[in-house]
């Protein structure tokens, strides 16, 4: 009887486990022919890479320096974004990013683990433990004209409208364990992380 207990309550607590990741896969966008790993967390699967795919306008290389493009994307405003997930994979919806951080169990711990080792560590211990592989690349203000916060946040477009020209954006900090969730104007560049349909 005992044991019975013991395994009634072992299967009690399995659903407040996090995911961890299930499967990794490759996608080639047959639009340029570069390839993206994937993974599958949960019930989603990820480009396990920021989206690379240049589009007529509204994306940016960091520091307009295309060495950057190959370790961090392009920085894409809203509009721009919205045409550059290649058919099957869509920006995520705000529910989608919530999805995949309640799958990393404590909030606010959930952004170390989707962070790459190799951030900057302040008050924060990146593991990747969840297989995203999250790398810092910076953000541009477009009233500005300035690009800021490489090898110190990211941030990513959410399909989630707060209002006519505002979105939800992701973002990951050094300094912070967490995700968090921020709104900005639609003409600022952000990162993409497609997720399939």
């Amino acid at each position: 009887m005992r044991n019975l207990i013991i395994i009634l309550l072992l299967i009690m607590c399995l659903p407040a486990l996090p995911v961890e990741a299930q499967e990794k896969g490759i996608f080639t966008d047959n639009r340029d022919g570069k390839t993206y790993k994937t993974i599958t967390i949960g019930t989603q699967t990820w480009m396990l890479e920021n989206l690379a795919y240049k589009t007529d306008a509204g994306c940016w290389a960091y520091d307009n320096n295309p060495k950057n493009i190959a370790v961090y994307g392009y920085l894409y405003d809203y509009a721009a974004a919205n045409k550059a997930c290649p058919d099957g994979w869509h920006i995520p919806s705000d529910e989608e990013w919530k999805i995949l951080i309640k799958s990393q169990g404590d909030r606010r711990f959930a952004g170390d683990k989707l962070k790459t080792i190799t951030w900057k560590k302040l008050e924060s211990e990146p593991n990747n433990k969840s297989g995203f592989s999250a790398l810092p690349g910076g953000e541009y203000d477009a009233d500005a004209h300035k690009f800021w916060g490489i090898e110190e946040l990211t941030s990513w477009w959410s399909a989630t409208a707060v209002n006519k020209y505002t979105y939800y954006v992701y973002c990951l900090h050094y300094d912070a364990t967490d995700v968090s969730q921020n709104q900005d104007f639609d003409t600022n560049g952000h990162s993409v992380r497609c997720v399939k349909d």
